[in-house]
């Protein structure tokens, strides 16, 4: 199938667009971490665990292991330090990026196959406007939901599910294809299908049941073909075959069965919003983190796990015991606010294709015979609007689901669009490829004023390279105890290689107390075996909402041992935050440090 000149000019625009922003956007975030960093800590403590055989604390039933191994091995091979281990990490999402760029071209390979295969005794000039519009729809939402919801700026693994996800699509493709045909199924493609499903599992929980529903809903298609049936029941069993001793190792730490404690977990604060992130508290819970004080609100976290930030790296440990309950009452709320959210983001355009189907394109194929590609996305984005708050920080999740979910529709068309129903199909496919464009746009633009670190607005300059670097300075090593004011940003201390063991999580509060009273609450810091206090930088840009009148004067004797952040000429420095003649708060960074040792 020859495409016109015009297909192929949009195929290249979106291209070269979603190229130039999967560049800029990691040139941005080159060496600045960012508040949802706190899942790359752990995922890259976890890594590191594997690479040193730690495998007491690399099982983990919370945390997917396969991008923080991968992650771990590239900074473990480049010798990374404080100054390139940002930089690495995202070079190695930029990497992950152009893998998934291959997952989805091999999606449109196989999706061209099949459209071919069906069509085959129609002329192949008249598949080229199908299979153009195609092309260019699903180059669109590719780039859209991978660059402008997913973005390589995450530490997090939802591009490399991604990339299982359309590979899974792709094989799947490969045996509808052969079903279709009335040819003999190939068990290599179903166990390829079974690997890939048990590699994409490691890489995010849900990939387990997208590869299973995936070839569920191709046994939905093959019921009455006896041979097709034992070659996907061949590929459900390698599935849960190659699953089961990861499956049983995480139930074993977790000390109940599961294939994932993350909705376990997160249940309790995520979807009713009953527990904060961490620090959650009920007589249900076996062992949470400890109370360290009442006022201010601190607790204290000391154990034996080798990680920056015990709470986030074992949820599932904390908040054993937890109860899950359903308060069906939440349920319209939270369902109503998710699908306004859908339907803004995708559901517009799926609702726009399917009128175009049923009121042009009928008669269309059975929903049976494409339930493998509609299956696993009613699951996954069926989950989502019912059980996970949609509201922040979402959008990364939807990656593996968008482009399977409009293939559906391509591959559900049992004739050929022509004439209205082409023209129909081809105004649908403009406004999605509009729609994409200018959020891809919009995103490119909204970068501009962070390419130069000069004009970066507080809370988006590099900061925590520095901090990490004067710690050393003040002789932290590696390993050392440090507690912390405020909890939201603390990738220096990963880069430090330091341990958190306990959180004032309201820092306003301890600024309200008199000198006296902090001096108790740091003589209990100095026996836990805490070397410094730190609070984090830039809380203002964070939802503690701490404020300049919420800190104290650098004319406060209170800050008298506290030292703070500089900017000279020669780059920065801590100096006293204690300024006896000062009046008004100066200094360019809330980042202060109180040593205990």
């Amino acid at each position: 199938m020859k495409l016109s000149g015009g297909y192929r000019l949009i195929f290249a625009i979106l291209a070269l667009a979603g190229l130039a922003l999967a560049v800029e956007e990691a040139y941005v975030w080159r060496n600045l971490a960012n508040l949802w960093d706190t899942d790359l800590i752990s995922y890259l403590d976890n890594g590191e665990a594997f690479w040193r055989s730690d495998w007491q604390h690399f099982i983990n039933p919370y945390w997917s292991p396969l991008y923080g191994i991968i992650v771990a091995l590239v900074l473990k091979a480049a010798a990374s330090n404080i100054d390139s281990e940002i930089l690495l990490v995202r070079m190695t999402n930029l990497a992950i990026f152009a893998a998934l760029c291959l997952s989805f071209l091999f999606l449109l390979n196989s999706l061209k196959a099949f459209i071919e295969s069906r069509f085959k005794g129609e002329d192949q000039a008249t598949l080229a406007p199908l299979w153009g519009l195609s092309l260019v729809t699903l180059t669109a939402v590719f780039l859209y939901s991978s660059l402008t919801l997913g973005q390589t700026m995450y530490g997090t693994p939802d591009l490399l599910s991604s990339c299982f996800a359309f590979t899974i699509s792709a094989l799947a493709l490969s045996l509808a294809r052969e079903l279709e045909g009335q040819s003999r199924l190939s068990l290599k493609t179903s166990l390829l299908l079974a690997a890939t499903g048990f590699v994409g599992y490691l890489s995010k929980a849900p990939i387990l049941a997208y590869s299973a529903l995936t070839l569920i809903g191709l046994l939905v298609s093959a019921r009455k073909v006896k041979q097709a049936r034992s070659v996907i029941l061949a590929g459900l069993a390698a599935l849960f075959f190659l699953c089961a001793p990861y499956i049983a190792l995480i139930s074993n730490k977790a000390e109940h069965l599961t294939f994932s404690d993350v909705w376990k977990v997160g249940q309790s604060w995520n979807i009713f919003l009953k527990q904060p992130i961490t620090h959650g508290r009920s007589p249900s819970f076996l062992h949470p983190t400890r109370i360290y004080s009442q006022n201010p609100e601190a607790y204290e976290f000391a154990d034996e796990r080798p990680v920056t930030y015990s709470p986030w790296y074992a949820p599932y440990y904390w908040y054993a015991g937890v109860e899950t309950i359903i308060e069906w009452q939440e349920y319209l709320p939270r369902v109503l606010a998710n699908m306004v959210k859908y339907s803004l983001l995708f559901l517009w355009a799926a609702v726009l294709f399917w009128l175009i189907a049923w009121k042009t394109l009928r008669p269309l194929v059975s929903a049976s015979s494409t339930a493998f590609l509609w299956l696993p996305i009613a699951a996954g984005l069926g989950f989502m609007l019912f059980g996970i708050d949609m509201s922040v920080n979402s959008e990364r999740y939807y990656t593996p689901y968008l482009v399977p979910l409009f293939t559906t529709f391509f591959i559900s068309l049992k004739k050929l669009p022509k004439d209205k129903s082409y023209l129909a199909l081809k105004l649908a496919c403009s406004c999605l490829v509009a729609f994409a464009l200018l959020r891809l746009a919009i995103f490119a633009f909204s970068y501009s004023s962070l390419l130069n670190d000069q004009d970066r607005a507080e809370g988006f300059r590099p900061i925590e390279i520095t901090i990490a670097k004067l710690l050393k300075q003040e002789g932290l090593k590696e390993g050392d105890k440090i507690a912390q004011l405020g909890s939201c940003r603390y990738y220096f201390a990963r880069l430090a290689k330091l341990k958190i063991v306990a959180d004032f999580v309201k820092p306003k509060e301890f600024w309200q107390l008199a000198e006296s009273e902090q001096t108790v609450l740091i003589e209990k810091l100095k026996k836990l075996g805490v070397k410094a206090l730190v609070q984090e930088p830039y809380l203002r840009e964070v939802p503690l909402s701490l404020t300049e009148q919420d800190l104290p004067s650098p004319s406060d004797p209170r800050l008298k041992n506290w030292l703070t952040l500089k900017e000279t000429e020669k780059g920065w420095s801590l100096v006293p935050a204690y300024q006896a003649s000062t009046e008004k708060w100066n200094y360019p960074s809330t980042f202060m440090i109180l040593k205990l040792d």
